[in-house]
Parts: structure tokens; sequence; C-alpha cells
């Protein structure tokens, strides 16, 4: 993959110029979630770049199973090209499913923290000291 998406970058690939870099990684940049989307035109011009190099072995039927899995990888080789990786690792994030869950659980986790708070402020006397 990294081979297709250097070339990508590079602007090497017919009909995806959109995707050329040509200025050093912006590393401060915000991404936002518009910013290269990889469709399906990407994912076709994938499979063909593969059938062109057969010494890029590739399972076909993994291809078809994963696309989506490919796809935010593919957009994290180029947004690393544009952004840098740290800004990459956000682009990530969206199809991250165990962040995804993590991020859900937050406001349980600070609600747990906040009854604590309250058990522990309940527990001591007006001087500060334990019961």
């Amino acid at each position: 993959m990294s081979q297709f998406t250097r070339s990508l970058v590079a602007g090497q690939i017919s009909g995806l110029s959109e995707f050329r870099i040509d200025h050093a990684a912006e590393h401060g940049h915000r991404l936002t979630s518009g910013e290269y989307q990889i469709n399906d035109k990407v994912i076709t011009a994938f499979k063909n770049y593969l059938h062109d190099h057969k010494d890029l072995k590739a399972d076909e039927t993994r291809l078809e199973k994963d696309t989506e899995w490919l796809k935010r990888q593919i957009r994290f080789e180029v947004v690393s090209a544009a952004y840098g990786q740290e800004v990459a690792r956000g682009a990530l994030a969206p199809g991250d499913v165990q962040l995804q869950k993590a991020i859900g659980e937050l406001p349980t986790a600070k609600a747990l923290v906040d009854d604590i708070r309250r058990m522990r402020a309940s527990s001591r006397g007006a001087d500060g000291r334990r019961n």
C-alpha cells in the first residue's frame, strides 16, 4: 500500500491529481473530515496498481472484505505526507472502534470521579478530618 500511496501523492496515479502533495508537511494543520477522503475511485486505482505490480501480492478476497480499513489506511498515509503523522493519527480516529467506544465512556468515567469526590467530601468533617 505504501508504494501506491507514494505514487498517489507524487501525482503519478492517473485521474487522482487532487491527492498530489507538492509541499512540505504542514504539521500544525487542523484536519477536517472532508480532506483527502478516499473514495471508490481511489480503491479502484489501488486495485489496478496491484494488478500492474504483480510483485505486490494481494489477496483479492481480503481487499473486498477490508475496503473500509483500506480506505482509512490510505488516507492515513496521504495525510501523513501532507501534514505529518501526528495530524494523520487524527484521521484514523473516526474508524477506530475501540477509541470511539472509549470516548463514549468518558461521561460515565467523569460521573464516577464526581461520585468518589462527593463521597470523600461527605466522609470528612467540617475541620477536614475523617469522621
